[in-house]
C-alpha cells in the first residue's frame, strides 16, 4: 500500500486539479461538491453560490481575475434541477480557470476557498504561524499542554527542508519563524494521532513521519496514539525531557523513542546502556490505568 503524505502544492503545480462533481440541495439549499487533488493527495470542499461571488469579487478586485468567468446568478427558476447541473457544470469549468490562470501565484483567499490551509503543508502553516503570531505569548504562559497532530507536525518537518518557497506572504504575521519561536520555547506538548483519514481527505495522520528538533525547550511529552515509526528524531528532548507519557501506541521499550534518530540509520548499533548515558532515568509502567499501552517514564 502506498504512504500519502501531506498535500504539497508548490511542488505539484502542474500535477494540480479541482473539479466540481456533484451538487446537494439540503434544506432548500444547494451545495456544490469541489474535488481537489493534488499530486497523490486529494480532499473535497463544499460550497454554496454566494460563497463562490465572494471569491470571485475578490479574485476580481484583487488578482485580476475575468470578472465574466463566474456564471450569472438567476433570481427565478434557480432551484430546477436542469439550472442546478447546468451551474455546476459551469462552475466546474470556473474553477478550472481561476487554477490555471493562479496556478503560479495560489493567493491565499483562493487557496482558503478550496480548503488548502487544512490539507497543505504550505498553506497550514501559513494559518499556524498567523494563530502563533496573535495568540503564541499567552499559550506559552499558560501551564496546560499545547496540541499538536502529526499532520502539523509532518508541515513543520517538511518545511524545514524547504528553501523560503515562492509564494511566502510578504505580511510578516504569516512567516514560519513564528512557529519555530513557539517550538523552541514550548515546555508541554500533547501529540495526538489518528488512523482515520483526516478530514475529506486521504491523508491518515499515523502514516506521516515527523520529528521533533524544533522543540529545543520541551519538558513535558504525552504522545497519544501514535505509532514510534512516525518519529524520525527527537533532537535535544533526550537532554530536556523530564515527563514522557506513551499512550495506545507501539513502543517496544524506552529505547524506540529516546533513541529513534539512531534506529532510523543503524538499529545493529542501539543498546540499553545508551539511554542511561544521556541520563539516569527513572521508568514506571501505569499497569492500573483503564488504557492498555500506557506508559509514563520520568527522567
Amino acid at each position: 500500500m502506498n504512504i500519502i503524505n501531506m498535500s504539497s502544492f508548490i511542488s505539484h503545480r502542474d500535477d494540480s486539479k479541482v473539479s466540481v462533481d456533484e451538487a446537494v440541495t439540503k434544506d432548500n439549499v444547494t451545495y456544490y461538491k469541489i474535488t481537489v487533488k493534488v499530486g497523490p493527495v486529494n480532499w473535497s470542499v463544499s460550497h454554496r453560490f454566494s460563497e463562490f461571488v465572494e471569491l470571485h469579487e475578490k479574485l476580481v478586485s484583487d488578482h485580476g481575475v475575468t470578472k465574466e468567468w463566474l456564471p450569472p446568478k438567476k433570481v427565478i427558476g434557480n432551484k430546477t434541477p436542469k439550472f442546478i447541473e447546468q451551474r455546476r457544470d459551469a462552475l466546474n469549468e470556473y474553477l478550472k480557470n481561476v487554477l490555471n490562470y493562479l496556478r503560479l501565484t495560489m493567493p491565499y483567499e483562493f487557496a482558503h476557498f478550496l480548503d488548502f490551509h487544512l490539507y497543505d503543508i504550505f498553506f497550514l502553516l501559513q494559518d499556524l504561524a498567523k494563530n502563533l503570531y496573535l495568540e503564541g505569548d499567552k499559550i506559552l504562559q499558560d501551564t496546560a499542554a499545547y496540541k499538536l497532530t502529526p499532520v502539523e507536525l509532518h508541515a513543520i518537518s517538511e518545511r524545514l527542508k524547504m528553501a523560503c518557497p515562492p509564494t511566502e506572504k510578504v505580511d510578516q504575521m504569516y512567516d514560519f519563524s513564528h512557529i519555530l519561536d513557539f517550538c523552541s520555547q514550548l515546555r508541554c506538548l500533547n501529540i495526538e494521532g489518528s488512523y482515520e483519514k483526516f478530514g475529506s481527505s486521504n491523508i491518515v495522520p499515523n502514516d506521516l513521519h515527523f520529528d521533533l528538533v524544533p522543540f529545543k525547550s520541551l519538558v513535558d511529552l504525552k504522545i497519544i496514539g501514535v505509532p514510534m515509526a512516525c518519529i524520525q528524531s527527537v533532537g535535544s528532548l533526550r537532554d530536556t525531557l523530564v515527563h514522557l507519557s506513551v499512550l495506545i501506541a507501539t513502543v517496544v521499550s524506552l529505547n524506540e523513542f529516546l533513541l529513534v534518530d539512531i534506529l532510523h540509520k543503524d538499529p545493529s548499533s542501539v543498546d540499553d546502556t545508551m539511554v542511561s548515558s544521556h541520563k539516569k532515568l527513572n521508568t514506571h509502567t501505569n499497569t492500573n490505568n483503564s488504557h492498555k499501552g500506557f506508559v509514563t517514564v520520568k527522567m
